[in-house]
């Protein structure tokens, strides 16, 4: 698995990402690198062949605004990486708009047709294997930092729901 892409784009793009991720332990620097190794694992065992750097830079980008707007974040953050991406003016619009639906698609209530296989892929590697005390603890991260002030049962209760 090529990690060094990983790192690569993280230096790239960490300083307009770190505004997004530094504040969200749940869905913050190791979550999306988790995701994006994922994704490049899944794109190499089933031999899909997709571009590795758009794997990458959907999983870095997948969960911004997931701190300020967890229900709406892949359309505020498919929304904000199309004008990023314009701006940056290293890929094609048509790779730009395959990528913001990558973004777009990837919540596990998505209930449509992936528009593409980078957005199917993007969200298996989301869902990644899983890891029950992972799973435990970034859930658990996430309902205390919403409301801090909740009792231990309420948020195990919401956790087992999750």
């Amino acid at each position: 698995m090529n990690k060094d892409i990983i790192k690569r784009l993280k230096e790239e793009y960490g300083k307009e990402l770190d505004a997004f991720y530094k504040k969200d332990s749940s869905h913050g620097w190791s979550h999306v690198e988790d995701v994006a190794k994922n994704a490049l694992e899944i794109n190499r065992k089933m031999i899909l062949n997709l571009n590795e750097e758009h794997l990458v830079l959907v999983a870095l980008f997948h969960d911004i605004y997931s701190d300020t707007d967890r229900e709406n974040h892949h359309t505020l953050a498919a929304d904000w990486f199309i004008k990023f991406m314009i701006k940056q003016d290293k890929y094609s619009t048509s790779d730009i708009l395959e990528m913001s639906l990558a973004i777009k698609e990837h919540r596990a209530s998505y209930n449509g047709e992936y528009s593409s296989l980078l957005s199917e892929v993007l969200a298996a590697a989301d869902r990644g294997a899983p890891n029950l005390d992972s799973l435990i603890i970034r859930s658990s991260k996430y309902y205390l930092e919403k409301e801090p002030n909740r009792d231990l049962k309420t948020v195990a209760e919401d956790v087992y729901k999750h």
